[in-house]
């Protein structure tokens, strides 16, 4: 528990994937920024910038750990993902309708023939319009008493 995602000096600056502590990147500002070697062809303003705070991963720890005391910053972690985008299409076939309803494709093809769930043909396909099956499951819903 004491890494550095853990770490009030740990400033949080993007993270790299679903699991934590490796996936966080950030800054330890624990000490000043430490400066980097200027070269002989930078001039004095551009060598006074390359002062930086060294880059650690969530998983890191030293011997200077201090637990935070703010719990939304390390929640704010949370924020810098990158939200898959909705789905946004108007029909699906008919595997994934199934697959939507956690039953197969043949007995979707029954609820279809026998229960009235409604169906769109383009083409040669068979196809579900995702509104009507969520209206059709809500129409069909009830309490089963077990």
């Amino acid at each position: 528990m004491s890494t550095c995602q853990h770490c009030q000096f740990f400033q949080i600056k993007m993270v790299t994937g679903p699991t934590p502590g490796d996936s966080l990147i950030g800054h330890c500002r624990r000490f000043p920024p430490t400066t980097g070697k200027p070269s002989p062809q930078m001039r004095r303003v551009e060598a006074a910038d390359m002062s930086a705070f060294p880059m650690t991963r969530g998983s890191d720890w030293c011997g200077e750990f201090q637990p935070s005391t703010s719990p939304l910053r390390r929640l704010s972690a949370t924020v810098l993902k990158k939200q898959p985008e909705p789905d946004r299409r108007l029909v699906v076939s008919a595997n994934e309708a199934a697959k939507m309803l956690g039953v197969s494709g043949r007995h979707l093809h029954r609820m279809s023939a026998e229960a009235g769930l409604p169906r769109v043909q383009i083409g040669a396909r068979v196809c579900y319009r995702v509104e009507t099956l969520k209206n059709w499951l809500a129409e069909h819903e009830r309490c089963i008493d077990t």
